[in-house]
């Protein structure tokens, strides 16, 4: 009688196998989900930045920066749910809902939805990310 089948060290083997390249996969795809959510931040941040220069340009003749990067009473959550997003003064590609995620810490102050604290100055217009503590506060 012939016996048909695998042995338990066969199963055993092919287990190892998938189980080395489960280990081996799975931390590249959850970097790859990070990389992925600071792409998407980095992308929000040059939109805002060329809605500051966007801004800049159009100001003629006096050439002012927005004094602000938040429309009239801007809410601290700006998610797409919201009417007047964060950013609601420099950019509607942004406004008109990428910018999830995104709230606004202080007049100044925002947190991306990946927790990068930016910080705008209106005398220069640079929008930058902040070593500072001061979206400690920010939810």
């Amino acid at each position: 009688m012939k016996r048909t089948g695998f042995t338990l060290i066969e199963l055993v083997v092919v287990l190892v196998v998938i189980g080395f390249l489960a280990a081996i996969a799975i931390p590249r795809f959850v970097d790859l989900t990070a990389q992925a959510k600071r792409a998407s931040e980095e992308g929000t941040v040059g939109a805002v930045r060329a809605g500051i220069m966007l801004f800049y340009a159009a100001s003629s003749p006096t050439k002012a920066f927005p004094a602000s990067l938040n429309g009239p009473a801007a809410p601290a959550d700006c998610g797409p749910a919201v009417a007047d997003q964060c950013f609601g003064n420099v950019t509607e590609p942004v406004t008109q809902g990428g910018a999830d995620g995104w709230s606004r810490c202080t007049a100044t102050a925002f947190r991306g939805p990946n927790g990068g604290c930016y910080n705008y100055i209106p005398a220069t217009g640079r929008f930058e990310l902040s070593l500072a503590a001061v979206c400690v506060a920010c939810p």
